[in-house]
């Protein structure tokens, strides 16, 4: 996004937000806003270890692919949780699924205005599906052998 915006806009963008003014960001958008990418906000996203194992250090050329396929996140179905309460949150149901896709997470912060997060059965109990499994099984169901 840093290509979509001059250093200029970005700071009338930033005033204005200063002055009052609510940006609303999603999806791509939301990673770029964070300062880490624009030093727009002090919103901070969520830093993920660098593997340094011995299995990943040692890892052969042609098994390296799969390994590091699995820290990847091509698409996944999660159960969000919604302030219904918030106005951006109007008409839509307290719990619904999501689609999430990449690995980006933000640090909680009181500075976010948080209308939907990921339910905490998410990290309880309920196993996370990729999306092409849940794709495969949507594909059975419509069109059976």
């Amino acid at each position: 996004m840093s290509e979509l915006f001059e250093k200029e806009a970005l700071n009338q963008i930033k005033n204005w937000v200063n002055e009052g003014g609510t940006l609303i960001a999603t999806e791509g958008a939301v990673s770029f806003f964070t300062n880490e990418l624009s030093d727009f906000t002090e919103i901070s996203l969520k830093k993920y270890p660098k593997d340094s194992s011995l299995m990943a250090r040692f890892l052969p050329f042609d098994k390296r692919t799969a390994y590091e396929g699995k820290k990847r996140i091509p698409g996944t179905a999660l159960n969000a949780r919604i302030d219904i309460t918030h106005p951006l949150g109007f008409g839509l149901k307290e719990e619904l699924y999501t689609l999430k896709f990449g690995t980006d997470a933000l640090i909680p912060n009181i500075a976010l205005e948080t209308v939907g997060s990921y339910s905490r059965l998410n990290k309880l109990n309920v196993r996370v599906m990729p999306l092409q499994k849940i794709l495969a099984i949507w594909l059975r169901l419509l069109l059976p052998e």
